[in-house]
């Protein structure tokens, strides 16, 4: 996959926003597995230009992003 899109109307940049507490020690975890359940890799196993597909798996990958805190 090639996620690379800059122009609209297919830009993948995502932002992602994490609260991060002053006195807690986090991690940030990027779950695979749960991308790769969203995934139907025999319909979709490429993606190499910028086009819708591209801009929805990058919001899919945006939203998978977790704040892991420590106590």
């Amino acid at each position: 996959y090639h996620l690379g899109g800059f122009q609209a109307p297919f830009g993948t940049a995502q932002m992602v926003q994490i609260e991060i507490p002053d006195s807690t020690a986090m991690h940030i975890h990027l779950p695979l597995e749960e991308l790769f359940e969203q995934l139907d890799l025999r319909n979709q196993y490429q993606i190499m230009s910028p086009r819708k597909e591209a801009v929805q798996l990058a919001e899919v990958i945006a939203d998978l992003f977790k704040a892991v805190y420590e106590d």
